[in-house]
This record gives structure tokens, C-alpha cells and sequence, in this order.
């Protein structure tokens, strides 16, 4: 009875941490990957008739709602900026900029430690070109001629 006892535990218990590790898998994926489903939409819709696409198109928009919501955040943000005057502009761009090094130091101290995982490579990738691309304040374009003149091309 004891070992009956015993094994019917570890089976109790195997169940109760196999079903933890299963939940904390499903939290991470966060269900199906979008940009890999649009992927397979649009070898799907190559070879369709403008009909069949726009049909295709609608029925997998009702099966991902989650992947209009950014498009839509993305409308709102560029209406909001059209509306800026100069200054809130310019201190947004100031804003926008202070967040990137924020984030930039921060993925730099975890790929110091050792402690970086793929996606935030990735990040730190984009963040680095983003940076590098960017002119620094100040500098916005060639600088004129000692006379006042437009340099000659």
C-alpha cells in the first residue's frame, strides 16, 4: 500500500509541474505567429483572381483580429503627428530619442552580462542601425560655402 501510495504522488505530481511548464510555454508563444500566417496568405493569394483575394483576404482578417489592431494604432499615431506644431515636433523627435537610448543602454547592459536571448539581439540590431542612421543634433546637412554661397555640385 505504501508504494501504491507512492507512485500514485509522483504521477500526481509529474501531472501537476508537466501542466505548469505547458502554461508558461503557451503564455510565451502568445498563440499563433501573425507574420508567419500572412506568409502563407500570400503564397495562397498569388495565383487567385482579384475576387478570391479580396475574399481571402477578409476571411483571414475575421481569423487574426490582433493583426489590424497595430495598423490601426500605427493610423492613430500618424494622425496625432500630423497635428503637431514644429516645437511639439521637435521635442517629440527629442522624446522618441531619449526612448531608444534608454532601451539601447539597456539591451547593451544585458548583452554585457551575458543575459541577451535571440529576440533582444535582434532588437539591439535594429536599435544600433536605427542610431546610426540618425544625424546628430545639430547636423542636419552640409554645412555652406565660407562666402554664403551654395556649394556646387
Amino acid at each position: 500500500m505504501n508504494g501504491r501510495n507512492y507512485i500514485s504522488c509522483a504521477v500526481a505530481a509529474f501531472i501537476v509541474l508537466g501542466s505548469a511548464r505547458a502554461v508558461r510555454a503557451a503564455d510565451v508563444t502568445d498563440g499563433p505567429d501573425v507574420q508567419t500566417s500572412r506568409q502563407q496568405l500570400r503564397e495562397k493569394l498569388k495565383d487567385m483572381t482579384p475576387e478570391e483575394r479580396q475574399a481571402g483576404i477578409r476571411k483571414w482578417r475575421e481569423e487574426h483580429p490582433g493583426a489590424g489592431v497595430l495598423r490601426e494604432k500605427l493610423r492613430k499615431r500618424r494622425e496625432q503627428v500630423k497635428n503637431l506644431t514644429p516645437e511639439q515636433r521637435k521635442t517629440r523627435r527629442k522624446e522618441v530619442r531619449a526612448q531608444m537610448e534608454k532601451r539601447l543602454d539597456k539591451l547593451k547592459e544585458k548583452q554585457a552580462d551575458g543575459t541577451l536571448n535571440d529576440r533582444e539581439k535582434q532588437r539591439l540590431e535594429r536599435v544600433m542601425s536605427r542610431t546610426s542612421r540618425q544625424p546628430a543634433p545639430g547636423n542636419q546637412g552640409a554645412k555652406p560655402s565660407e562666402d554664403g554661397k551654395p556649394l556646387e555640385k
